[in-house]
């Protein structure tokens, strides 16, 4: 069987919502309405890992956005997510065809540039 060469990128918590901070899980496991569109025989998911979970745990409390907005939490993003681009680099490369969502482009360039990156 040929590989349709269509993947999808989500973030681990639509995929798992397990891995939430206990009282914020509002859905007992995969988040249907989002799921169920790539459901289409031929499309693979690529599985984001939780960069709250990796980080602090399953047992952690739940906490803000300015909260997780530290030094060492930016750079533990960064580390975990150089596989996952890595594999949608070789996606992109095999297929030469990558869908993208809308603007993706540009936000992926403004991002590197105001990190320093590009």
């Amino acid at each position: 069987m040929k590989r349709s060469r269509k993947v999808v990128v989500l973030c681990h918590c639509l995929l798992n919502a397990n891995v939430k901070v206990h009282a914020l899980a509002t859905y007992p496991g995969i988040f249907p309405p989002v799921v169920a569109e790539f459901l289409e025989p031929g499309i693979g998911i690529l599985q984001l890992p939780c960069p709250e979970t990796t980080f602090l745990g399953l047992n952690r409390w739940g906490m803000t956005r300015e909260q997780y907005d530290i030094p060492a939490y930016r750079r533990h993003c960064r580390r975990i997510l150089i596989p996952p681009i890595s594999d949608v680099g070789t996606l992109e490369e095999e297929s030469g065809n990558f869908w993208r969502f809308p603007y993706q482009r540009e936000m992926e360039r403004q991002y590197l540039s105001s990190q320093n990156i590009a």
